[in-house]
């Protein structure tokens, strides 16, 4: 796991006036031959830049090298590398415009809708102390209005379809509207519940999800008696009757409601499959608009999720699933002591990425499939541009708790706080691919094997690219597919094709032989030349001993196995039937090969 969180300031502004104007084509260079044989490396290189990332192919094909910059290749192909620069500026705007707690941010489309309110306790009744704030913002930041309406209790939720951005809602203490304008009008959503409670003033409905106006899914925390409180809990809405749903203790009911449910967001990739996260059970998720769940992550702490939608997920579109009603995108949960999760299959299984630091994260929110960022308390803003395999802590004007995350688009995006802080965030991205660089890996070619003619000469299996050594020494000038001997020794060859030197053959052993018994070699072959019977005379080679006689066909004409000999130990070898003509003995004994000219005269 990888952790980088350096703070960037001076260094983050300086490369965000330059990026813009820069083309980040990266330079891919090879730092040796890039024709090499198997076995051998080839490396790349591209230089590394601030704030970028790098990503590599082999023949259009994504490679597993992450963001090094100095990678071995061992296999053929065209490699290229590409560079993604990011670079963000983050300022405050309307500073001093309210001392409201942002809660949550909303787009339609054209403007950033804003909501959020004073401060206000438990179950308490409407007062001069409770302000409802409402800000609609223009995309380039300016405000297009503004409203503050006291006795009445702050807006918790804001959010618009992702199918279509002109229905919205948004949520409060006894109160719940929606929108078919985009904002421009709101309008109340009858409310009952099914549970025994007195009053609608008994709920503060601090989460939702609506598929449309008269169906969807809240998380509501439940008042009793006016002081006693049950954390949040989902409930579901139908036709303006709200009905709690028990996941994540189910056996645990108190007055009809689920008790330590403990919900802390609600995310809805599509209308059927959605999930609910928990800070004390986890994330639990349906495929049936809610008809039942199941907890696929049991991680406590957690308090923000997202998802991607289809046109942004390269893994999913490259499977099956991309066809099928179930989504399978990629999502991300991030929470208390810097915990981050990661899911590339619709949350059946998640991965860790949590930082290493305890921070405290409330939202997270990725335009990509790399890039992706997270908000916290005491203005924390983390970014990432790999997917959430690191992230970078950037300086934020501001110490005060960040409630709220969107993007309009990939480079611009906002993000809300207590005390009235809004942020905006303005990236500039640059992609680009460098030229290919073409590795080629030739075979190694295989140890060639000698054989000897009738004349004596050497032959090499490898038609081409021959050496030939005597004794482990090279044999100058000698690299033709023949050799003829010029004196006793052990013979091996190598070839060499494409630039690729094979492994040494096996030895050969060559001696020279006459009617006299040579003392010195460890068989001797007699009378030669002889017209019906040979003799070949054996050292003590202490290993069993093959004799062969070949045409100068290559025919084999007389074969005799011998068993090892511990003395010296003459063998007679029949000629019988065999023409008048020159042949070839081979004496095998485990390593040793020697062999000798012979002539049969009649």
């Amino acid at each position: 796991m990888k952790y980088y969180l350096p703070l960037f300031s001076a260094l983050a502004l300086f490369f965000f006036t330059r990026l813009a104007a820069q083309d980040c084509k990266p330079t891919l260079t090879a730092t040796g031959a890039t024709t090499i044989c198997a076995g051998d490396t080839a490396w790349l290189f591209v230089a590394p830049q601030p704030n970028t990332t790098y990503r590599w192919f082999r023949d259009a094909q994504e490679q597993g090298f992450a963001d090094d910059t100095l990678v071995a290749v061992l296999a053929s192909g065209s490699y290229q590398v590409e560079a993604r620069q990011r670079a963000q500026q983050v300022k405050r705007i309307l500073t001093g415009r309210t001392e409201r707690n942002l809660f949550s941010l909303g787009f339609n489309g054209q403007q950033i809708l804003v909501n959020g309110g004073g401060f206000y306790y438990y179950y308490t009744l409407p007062t001069q102390s409770m302000v409802r704030t409402s800000l609609t913002l223009s995309t380039q930041g300016e405000e297009v209005s503004f409203l503050d309406t006291i006795q009445t209790a702050p807006y918790h939720s804001l959010g618009f379809s992702r199918a279509d951005s002109t229905f919205g809602w948004r949520v409060a203490d006894r109160l719940a509207e929606f929108t078919n304008d985009g904002g421009q009008s709101w309008y109340p959503m009858p409310i009952e519940s099914t549970t025994p409670l007195s009053s609608i003033r008994d709920l503060s409905l601090k989460k939702a999800y609506f598929v449309n106006p008269t169906t969807g899914f809240l998380a509501i925390e439940v008042y009793y008696y006016r002081a006693v409180t049950h954390p949040p809990a989902l409930w579901t809405y139908k036709n303006g009757i709200m009905r709690p749903v028990n996941i994540f203790r189910p056996d645990y009911h108190q007055y009809g409601t689920g008790r330590d449910e403990n919900v802390t967001d609600l995310q809805f990739p599509t209308d059927s499959t959605g999930f609910v996260l928990s800070s004390t059970g986890g994330i639990a998720k349906t495929t049936d608009a809610g008809t039942t769940w199941t907890i696929v992550n049991p991680s406590k702490g957690l308090r923000s999720a997202y998802f991607l939608p289809y046109e942004y997920n390269e893994t999913a579109s490259r499977t099956a699933a991309r066809l099928n009603a179930e989504y399978a995108g990629l999502g991300w949960a991030v929470g208390d002591s810097g915990r981050i999760l990661k899911t590339i299959d619709g949350g059946l299984t998640w991965l860790d990425q949590s930082v290493d630091a305890a921070y405290q994260l409330t939202k997270v929110y990725f335009t990509s499939e790399l890039d992706g960022y997270a908000v916290g308390k005491g203005g924390l803003l983390l970014s990432t541009q790999d997917g959430g395999a690191s992230w970078t802590r950037w300086e934020t004007p501001t110490q005060e708790d960040l409630n709220d995350l969107l993007f309009t688009d990939a480079d611009h995006g906002w993000a809300v706080g207590n005390k009235g802080v809004i942020l905006q965030l303005n990236a500039t991205s640059c992609q680009s691919l460098s030229e290919p660089v073409v590795v080629t890996v030739n075979p190694v070619p295989a140890p060639p094997t000698i054989t000897a003619s009738g004349d004596l000469k050497l032959v090499s299996s490898a038609p081409t690219g021959n050496q030939w050594y005597l004794n482990g020494t090279a044999v100058q000038g000698a690299t033709g597919t023949e050799y003829s001997p010029m004196s006793a020794g052990t013979y091996s060859v190598t070839t060499t094709q494409s630039g690729c030197a094979s492994g040494m053959s096996e030895g050969f052993t060559f001696t020279v032989t006459s009617d006299e018994l040579s003392l010195a070699s460890a068989a001797a072959v007699y009378p030669n030349p002889t017209s019906e019977q040979l003799y070949v005379k054996l050292k003590a080679l202490g290993q069993p001993v093959s004799l062969e006689l070949y045409s100068l066909q290559g025919v084999r004409v007389a074969q005799k196995n011998v068993a090892a000999t511990i003395r010296e130990t003459v063998v007679p070898l029949g000629l019988e039937g065999l023409p008048t003509g020159a042949y070839v003995l081979r004496i095998r004994s485990g390593t040793f090969s020697q062999s000798s000219k012979v002539l049969v005269n009649r």
